[in-house]
């Protein structure tokens, strides 16, 4: 049974690698027609320079890809981690002694 998984799991990886190097093939092969006006006009035959002529080269040509931006979901909770952390204790104290209650103001010999 374990040999029977083994070798529908390398045929999965396989048929993926498979994919993806035709897909990466046909990107680069439209890729270069968008490039060259002259292969794309001898790949189509006369009907590549119509203007009502839709295909992936002359959409890559002229800009019309939409490329995928993959959004990333990702809430922080620093609103929850900051209130509930507690006040940092201080490292250093001063006081100030200028005005302490023992001490009043310079005395002027009379």
């Amino acid at each position: 049974m374990q040999g029977l998984n083994a070798m529908s799991n390398s045929w999965l990886q396989l048929s993926k690698r498979m994919t993806a190097v035709l897909a990466l093939t046909l990107f680069c092969w439209s890729s270069v027609l968008a490039a060259s006006h002259s292969l794309h006009e001898k790949s189509h035959g006369h009907d590549a320079a119509a203007p009502e002529h839709q295909c992936a080269a002359k959409l890559l040509a002229q800009g019309h890809v939409e490329s995928f931006c993959p959004v990333v979901a990702f809430a922080a909770p620093a609103t929850s981690v900051f209130f509930s952390l507690p006040a940092p204790a201080p490292v250093f104290v001063s006081a100030d002694r200028r005005l302490s209650p023992g001490r009043g103001p310079p005395v002027s010999p009379a």
